[in-house]
Parts: structure tokens; sequence; C-alpha cells
């Protein structure tokens, strides 16, 4: 199994954001504001939320913080916005440029005398050496922060360095020495967190008991180490700290495929990627990949072993990974495919393996050929200093032993020159391989200009496609009816309209003429593209159909809407291959004097909600399509409506949706009890409780398909045109 360290820094942020809130809403927030001062503000906020719940996007919101802060003039809250531009990019394994901006930061903390940032970005700073192995520099630094939070009387801040030292021991394999400063540190943030209940304090607690973990897991101490990761996760998951809980994800994983928990380690495997993937960390994807692997192979899963590694496969170009892992997921991959009968590709994978393990072998021997290089200089310089102390010794006695004397010199020079020998040949063997390396090298650059010429061609064709997909989104968003229709007529309403992708299989549309108005919500077939043409053909007809034809109900509508589908399908195909293609609708036409109402649903019905009374008004199931048992009409129902009346139009989408804690559809019946349970609220809090329950569902899992949900309280008065 291939090793995992997930050692998380104990970064320090100070400055602490206390409102409440969230990105979207500070986002609406700062577009209203003027000032670069006030800009500043919220973006910081922003940035700060974006560290623990959206770390993809925190160099931008830093970068825009960074930009007003300086116009404005701020220069903590510019300073503090550094630090965080720093910790992102030690999140990132971009240590070399987080030194780079911690030595600035300091240079700014001293030249304004900002006493409580300085140790923060020293502890920090000691963070990136001890990363890249530097630990003198790393311990240098330690004990500057410890030495100001001491002076500044930060217990949290002390706490923060046990932390950090206790990195630092883990790194060093001194694990039980790591666990006591854990320990330390988790007992210092535990006090802080019962006094005040603030989350980051909890968060830290958690980092804590995570890092113990990994060092009871060195330790293989598997029982007290699922134990430290199971309690971290539970504080991950209160404070939302994403990465931190995916990181314990992938070490829970790594402990049940110990535990041969086969499949509780795939979970928790796929768990991480998810993250992993979303983050950019193609690294750790590769490695959870891996453990999936291993796991499917010991429980005989070949076709999913092979499933999950040439689907990661495609990553491995993204990162730099050591030989042995690159060998040993090459050599695994082989035997994937050779245990679901694909020799071809078996053999293919196994070639590659074993070049991979020659150039394992050929590191290996530069290495022990380095190494024996400064052994034997070492060696040399020792001789040499021993020499000196017996010539000044021998220097002091008498000539008797100046004979002694030569034979020792004699003696020592024939040493010296048996070891210039095997030098000479080290050398000589060193300057072979170093040729061979050379030749290596001009084959692998001319085979990197190839894929990169490959891979601009391929981004381009990408931008191409989805600069021309975002154009047809705003084509169809132009299609759709002005709000401002409905409005006049139920000023009280929400569209709750979610596509899965740019463009959407779902629209709404609605007509009004003398005292009359015609609400519809549409699913047609497919999403993406095919759906949005079919939703392009669903609005043109309808605009057609209103203006040219009379019509007394529902009903009518949707038969003639069907008759003009139909006829469109059949011109592109002689036989009835698209016989499933269509629209699901629901239409509903109200006179806005006397709330009297005519309704037609084709699959999609209405929901009405009086009083805390749920009433659903069954629509024919049938499409506005083409279809095998097609009654000749639609059923149309004549409704009376009443003013304070919730009425509710809806496509598949929301109760199809797949999430929650077991990963399974929302289903119909709930979405009705959360309409029920939410329909005495303003509407246009009902849209946040729905947006918020949709978003809550999905639980990591991809949208499966476009959501329309449409609501409108009615009004007791009524409109004309």
């Amino acid at each position: 199994m291939k090793t995992r360290l997930f050692l998380v820094w104990f970064t320090i942020i100070l400055y602490h954001i206390t409102q409440a809130g969230n990105i979207d809403s500070l986002k609406s927030i700062v577009k209203k504001l003027s000032t670069d001062s006030a800009k500043a503000q919220i973006y910081y906020k922003i940035s700060y939320y974006a560290y623990y719940t959206q770390p993809e996007s925190l160099e931008v919101y830093v970068k825009r913080t960074l930009k007003y802060a300086k116009a404005a003039n701020l220069l903590k809250l510019y300073l503090r916005t550094k630090n965080m531009l720093g910790y992102y990019n030690v999140m990132i394994g971009n240590n070399d440029k987080a030194i780079k901006i911690f030595k600035q930061n300091i240079k700014l903390a001293k030249s304004q005398h900002d006493t409580l940032i300085l140790p923060a970005i020293y502890g920090n700073l000691a963070n990136s050496y001890m990363a890249i192995g530097k630990y003198d520099s790393a311990i240098f630094y330690y004990n500057k922060a410890l030495k100001n939070f001491e002076r500044n009387h930060n217990p949290g801040g002390i706490a923060t360095v046990y932390g950090a030292l206790g990195n630092l021991y883990l790194k060093n394999k001194q694990y039980h020495e790591a666990i006591d400063y854990y320990t330390k540190s988790y007992n210092i943030y535990q006090q802080f967190y019962k006094k005040t209940h603030d989350l980051n304090y909890l968060n830290y607690m958690g980092l804590s008991e995570m890092n113990k973990g990994l060092a009871y897991k060195w330790l293989k101490k598997y029982d007290l180490s699922k134990k430290s990761f199971l309690n971290a996760r539970k504080i991950f998951l209160i404070t939302k700290d994403s990465n931190s809980l995916n990181q314990c994800n992938a070490n829970l994983a790594d402990i049940f495929s110990i535990k041969h928990q086969f499949q509780k380690s795939i979970n928790y495997s796929w768990q991480a990627i998810n993250y992993f993937q979303k983050a950019g960390m193609y690294n750790d994807l590769l490695i959870s990949a891996y453990t999936i692997a291993q796991a499917y192979d010991t429980l005989r899963q070949y076709r999913k072993a092979l499933k999950v590694l040439t689907w990661a496969k495609k990553y491995m170009d993204s990162v730099k990974l050591d030989l042995e892992f690159v060998r040993s997921f090459y050599h695994i991959l082989s035997s994937a495919y050779a245990k679901n009968n694909k020799p071809d590709s078996a053999y293919y994978y196994l070639q590659k393996s074993y070049y991979y393990t020659d150039s394992l072998l050929k590191y290996r021997i530069k290495t022990n050929v380095e190494n024996a290089i400064e052994k034997f200089k070492s060696q040399q310089k020792q001789k040499q200093i021993e020499m000196l102390k017996k010539q000044k010794a021998l220097q002091q006695k008498t000539i008797r032993f100046q004979k002694l004397l030569l034979a020792v010199f004699i003696t020592a020079f024939l040493i010296i020159l048996m070891y210039s020998l095997i030098l000479i040949r080290l050398v000589n063997k060193i300057r072979f391989q170093n040729k061979q390396l050379t030749e290596l090298n001009a084959e692998i650059m001319q085979q990197k200009e190839v894929l990169q010429r490959q891979k601009e061609i391929l981004e381009q064709q990408n931008k191409d496609i989805t600069e021309s997909i975002q154009y047809a989104s705003r084509i169809q968003r132009a299609l759709l009816p002005d709000i401002k229709i409905l409005n006049k007529v139920f000023p009280q309403n929400f569209i709750l309209y979610k596509p899965k992708s740019y463009v959407s299989g779902d629209f709404y549309w609605f007509y009004q003429y003398d005292n009359k108005i015609i609400i519809t919500v549409a699913d047609c077939t497919g999403h993406g593209v095919p759906g949005s043409l079919m939703t392009t053909l669903g609005i043109s007809f309808l605009n057609e159909i209103v203006k040219t034809h009379n019509f007394d109900n529902a009903a009518q509508i949707l038969n003639i809407l069907r008759k003009f589908v139909k006829q469109s399908l059949k011109t592109k195909s002689n036989d009835f291959t698209i016989a499933q293609d269509g629209m699901d609708m629901s239409l509903i036409i109200i006179e806005t004097d006397t709330l009297k109402a005519s309704f037609a649903g084709a699959y999609n019905p209405l929901i009405i909600i009086d009083n805390d009374q749920l009433i659903e008004i069954k629509a024919d199931k049938m499409p506005v399509g083409l279809f095998i048992k097609e009654k000749p009409s639609f059923t149309n129902h004549q409704l009376q409506l009443k003013p304070n009346q919730m009425i509710y139009m809806i496509t598949d989408g929301f109760s199809d949706q797949f999430g929650g804690p077991q990963g399974k559809k929302f289903l119909y019946r709930n979405l009705k009890q959360l309409l029920l349970k939410i329909s005495h609220l303003p509407v246009q809090e009902q849209y946040t409780v729905l947006e918020a329950e949709f978003e809550n569902w999905k639980n990591g899992y991809k949208q499966i398909d476009d959501v329309t949900i449409l609501g409108v309280r009615i009004s007791g008065f009524s409109v004309t045109s």
C-alpha cells in the first residue's frame, strides 16, 4: 500500500470573523458597495470563509482583497490578507513562494509595529521550512514565534506552536514526542472552546486529534489511530473544514484497508476522491484510487478495480509522483487488465511498470554512488585530521621514532592511492550513467513538446465549445418571458430555475391577455444542448398558439401544442425512433377577476396548498409529443382558486436528485411534504429554503437533471391588460 502522510500545518489566522454569513450573501452585498474600504472588508470575510469551505477559489478572493485594501490604504488588513495568501500557497504545496511571501510580511509587520501578527508569521514561515525538510530553519522560527507569543501572553498562539512542534517530531519519526505535543495543544484549545464556543478553536482541536491519529498510525496502533481520526472527523463536519475532513477520510480508508474492512475503505476513499478532484489535489486523488483498486482486487471485483484505475490514470500526467508509486500504479493496472482478460493492455502497462522499475533502479544506484562518494570524502577528511595529529605528535619524539613515522606515512599513502583508484572507477561509471541520462532526457523533452502541442489544441477546442454553449445559454434565457408579466398579476411569486449545465431542458412561460394569464412549466426530453433545442421549439410554439388560435381551456392549448410538436418531429424522422421525445408540462389559465382556473397536465401535476391542506391535481400520463398510447385529448380541470392559496408547478429534477446520507433520490412525496411545510412563508423565503434544501441534499453528488419549481401566491384582486 502506498504510504500516505496527510499532515495539516497549524496555520494561524488572527482577526477572526465573528459575524454570521456566507460567501453567496457576502458577494451580493459587495456588489452594492461603492468605497474601496468597504469592498476590502467584505472580500476579506469572503476569503476567510473560502479558506475553510472553498479553498479552490481562495486565491481569487484574496487578490481582490489586496487590490481594494491597497487602494484604501488599509495597511493592517493588507498584511493579514497577504498572510492568508501565504496559507494558500502552503496548502497547494508551493512552499518556496509561501516562504517568500512570509518574509515580505515580516518586514511589513515590523515597519507597522504590528506585534500581534508578527509571531503568527514566524510560525507559518517555520511551517513552510518544515514542509521542504529544512528543520534547522523551522526550529529557529518556531522559537521566535514561541517567544513572541509568550511576550504577548497569548496561550492560543503557544498552543499553535505546540501543534507545529508535534508536526516536526512526526516528520522526524519521533512519534511518542509528537503525541505529547498534540495532546498539549488539544488541551489548551479545548479550554478556549469551552469558554467561547468559537468554532476556530474547535477546528484546531480537530487538527491536533487528526495528527495524533497519524502518529498512532506510524506506531501501528491502528485502533487508537482509527479512534483519533473518527473523533477529528466529527469535529470537521461541524466546522465544515473540507480539506481536513477529507484528509481524515483518506487516512480512515488506509486504516480500514489494513484491518481488511475493504468496503469501508472503499467508501471513505470515494468521499476523499470527490474532494481531491474538485480541489485539484490529483496526487492525493491517485493515492486514494490506488487504495480503492487494491480493495476491489482483494474482493475479486476485478472490473471495478480496472474501472477506477483507468479513470484515475488520466491524472497521472498532472502531478509529479515518485517513481515507486508510478511503478506500483502501472503494475496493478496491468494486473487488472489481465484479470479482465485484456492481455494486450495488460502487457502494455506491464512494460511501463518495467520501465519505471528500471528508472527506480537507476535512481537508487545513482543515490548509492553519491552516498558512497560522500562517505569516502568524509573518511578521507577524518584520516587527514588524524594524520596531522600523528605528525604533530611524531615531531615531538626522537629520531628513533622517525623511521616509524615514515612507515606510517607510506602505509597511509598506499591507502589513499587505493581509495583514489576506487574513486576514479566510480567517477567513470557516473560519467557513463550521466551520458545515458542526457540521452534519455532529450527523448523525454521531445515527447513533452509533442504532448504540449496536443494539449494546446485540446484546450482551444474546449474553449471554443464552452464559449458556444455559454452563448447558447444567453440566447435561451433571452427567450424566457419577462418576470414582470407575472409580477403584474401575482406579485408574490418565485421561480427556482437551476439548469444541470449551461443550457437547460426545462423552461417556464407565461402570457397575459384581457383578464386572463397563462402560466406553464415544462420539462423537455433530455438536458443540456438537446434539451435546450426542445425548449426553443416549445416556447416558439406557445407564442404562436396563443396569438393565432382561439381556445377555451388549458387542455386545448396542450392538444394544439402536441400537434405542432408531432409535426415537427416527424419531419426529422420517418420511423418512430424518437417516440419518447416531447415535453412534460403543467399549464394553467387563471381569470384574474374571478380566480376561476383551467388546468391541464402532461405527466406534471398542479399542487395547491390552502390552510395547511395539500391538493394535487393529477396530470395525464402522456407527454406533449409522440407517444404510443396517447389519448385523443388532454384532461381539462376546472378550478376555483381562493386568495392566499399557494400553487406550485414543478419538474422532476428536484425529486429525482440523488443525495442525502445514503445517496438515494429525494422523492416526490418528500418534495410535497417540504412544500406543505414552507407554504405559509413569504415566497422569497420559500425560494431560499428550497434552494438550500436542494444543495444540502446533493451532499457532494452531481446534479443529474434540470430543476424548475414555480410558486405563486394567489392574490385577491384582478389585473387587466
